[in-house]
């Protein structure tokens, strides 16, 4: 479900597509000729092999990097983080 208050679209054009399976790409037109990339995470847990959680992060990097510099970018979702050094898995 997108909840979005219509003041702020000057019309609901919203793309979507989808980086992978943990990660989604969605860009809105708001008003005034602006646009916002929202990108919907769902990180590995600590138990995931590091190559996998690397690749994860490598490939949200990748797409925030490309976003035009005028676009407003919103990064969303589950990281799965661990606080301090005290984690065992």
């Amino acid at each position: 479900m997108c909840l979005v208050r219509s003041t702020l679209l000057s019309s609901l054009t919203v793309t979507s597509c989808s980086l992978s399976p943990r990660l989604t790409k969605v860009e809105s037109n708001l008003e005034g000729r602006h646009t916002a990339m929202l990108f919907s995470c769902y990180a590995l847990t600590l138990a995931a092999p590091q190559e996998e959680k690397d690749n994860f992060y490598d490939k949200l990097n990748d797409a925030v990097r490309v976003v035009p510099f005028k676009h407003k970018v919103f990064v969303l979702g589950d990281f799965n983080a661990g606080v301090g050094s005290d984690h065992e898995i």
